[in-house]
């Protein structure tokens, strides 16, 4: 298995990892979670924007990432917007998506973006893409509520998203 690495944190390795998110659904309540988090035993944060009121607000969410990563410190943050159909509460269109998470990555404030698999091929390469040449890493998410997918079907599905990068 390829190891990553988000600022000092190796993903990969055979050692566990505690992520914790932070699903406030306002700024004030985003900063307040993320105060807790300081002393706790998590490796990784996952701000879920998806949870607050401003997720189709590029700038808002650009403008709270940074104050956010800032809030964190040495703490990697993963950005995700998980949409309706992936079990999430952002319902904007494929495009809305896209260009939310092309502002996010070109942002650089997350260590990496999490990129829905179904959002549908030529999306996610573009994503990746963009991800890959600012620096940030990317994340390609595949979620099924109705079964757990054989064996052969995750196989697949993993070959898929590496291939896209």
């Amino acid at each position: 298995m390829k190891k990553v690495k988000l600022r000092d944190v190796e993903l990969g390795n055979g050692d566990s990892r505690i992520i914790v998110p932070v699903t406030g659904a306002t700024e004030e309540e985003i900063m307040a979670e993320t105060g807790r988090l300081n002393g706790t035993v998590c490796d990784l944060v996952e701000w879920r924007a998806d949870l607050c009121g401003f997720c189709h607000d590029a700038e808002a969410v650009i403008e709270t990432g940074r104050k956010l990563q800032t809030a964190l410190g040495s703490l990697p943050l993963i950005f995700t917007v998980r949409t309706r159909g992936d079990g999430g509460r952002f319902d904007g269109t494929v495009e809305e998506y896209e260009a939310l998470l092309g502002s996010v990555i070109a942002g650089g404030f997350c260590d990496a973006c999490d990129i829905e698999l179904n959002r549908g091929e030529k999306l996610v390469k573009r994503l990746t893409s963009l991800a890959c040449v600012s620096g940030t890493g990317s994340i390609v998410s595949y979620h099924s509520f109705d079964r757990t997918p054989s064996v052969d079907g995750m196989v697949r599905l993993l070959c898929q998203m590496q291939s896209l990068g």
